[in-house]
């Protein structure tokens, strides 16, 4: 299992027990090797769209600040030159 499985899986099983209310990760852009933040909500977008290479260079966690508290928690893949 590569680790983009990995991070699919741990993701998919803090949405289903409520954990998080959503996922800032990326996915693929318009370009080869474009890759944008976005925000997943259901496991079926996460399988879908969410990408996780070498491309993945934004820095999901300067669009935290978008999301209330009111609206629970929110999962922030970060890399770790970003922690």
């Amino acid at each position: 299992m590569g680790m983009r499985e990995k991070i699919i899986d741990r993701a998919k099983a803090l949405l289903a027990d409520g954990t998080v209310v959503g996922v800032w990760g990326w996915k693929r852009g318009e370009m080869p090797g474009d890759r944008v933040p976005a925000f997943f909500e259901t496991a079926e977008e996460l399988d879908d769209d969410f990408v996780y290479d070498c491309f993945c260079a934004a820095n999901v966690s300067r669009y935290l600040n978008g999301r209330k508290a009111a609206d629970g928690r929110v999962l922030a893949l970060l890399k770790q030159c970003d922690t």
